[in-house]
Parts: C-alpha cells; structure tokens; sequence
C-alpha cells in the first residue's frame, strides 16, 4: 500500500483550528509537530525519534515562516475524510508515515520505523482520531 492521498477534510466535531507557523514548507493536510524550542511546525515522520509528536493536520498550506490553519490531533475527533483514490477499511489503524508529513495504513510500518497512531476507520470515509506515539519500532 502507499501513503493515503487526502484531498479534503471535514470535521464531524468541533476543535478549535490554530495559526501555526511553519519551520518549513508545509502542504495542506501535512501531520505536523511543533518544535518545542522554534514553537514552529514541522512535518512529522515516523523514521526520526525526533520527529514523532505528531499534534495537528495542516487545513492549509504555508511557506517557510508564514502561517498555516491547523487541525489539532484530538483524541475523539472524527473528520471526515476524502482521499485521490481508495477509502479507509474498517476498523483500520492509520499511523504517521515514513513519508514526511503524511499518513499511511498500518500495513505500511516497516523495520526500523516508530509505530506512531494517528487514527482509526470509522467507516470507508471517516476516521476517528486516537493519536498513540507508542515510542516502539518495528524489529
């Protein structure tokens, strides 16, 4: 499987969406950490321990100091979800990918990478988030 193509997101329940400001480029609907000392926001990946804390999805996207609309990754949110081609199959787990920035099926975690949850399918087009950084990596 690969990374999943999001083209649109929608939530179901009401976060407060924040202004990040980005320590580099960011695309829309990219899985962001905010670095604690720059409090700016980077994408995530799940080959870098240093990179794990995933905390929003970019609503918009945002050059290198400018600012993106983010989503926060609440536990018990639930967002629907377009995707470019696919759904999500039900219950599956959707964790931070090896690709920066993006979510993948849980299928997709290889040797060496972090297990980092971001969610589960609710239904083919919905995913409640349930945000699980479980500091282990696949031998």
């Amino acid at each position: 499987m690969a990374n999943y193509a999001v083209t649109a997101v929608k939530t179901l329940t009401k976060p407060d969406p924040k202004a990040i400001q980005a320590g580099e480029a960011l695309s829309q609907f990219d899985i962001i950490y905010v670095d604690t000392t720059t409090q700016k926001g980077f994408q995530a990946i799940n080959s870098n321990a240093n990179k794990l804390n995933v905390a929003y999805i970019c609503l918009t996207a945002a050059a290198l100091d400018e600012y993106a609309i983010c989503l926060p990754l609440s536990s018990g949110v639930e967002l629907e979800v377009t995707l470019s081609s696919g759904t999500f199959t039900v219950p599956e787990r959707i964790i931070l990918s090896a690709t920066a920035g993006k979510m993948a099926p849980l299928a997709d975690l290889a040797s060496g990478q972090y297990l980092v949850e971001i969610a589960y399918a609710t239904t083919t087009s919905r995913i409640k988030l349930d945000k699980n950084n479980t500091g282990v990596t696949k031998p």
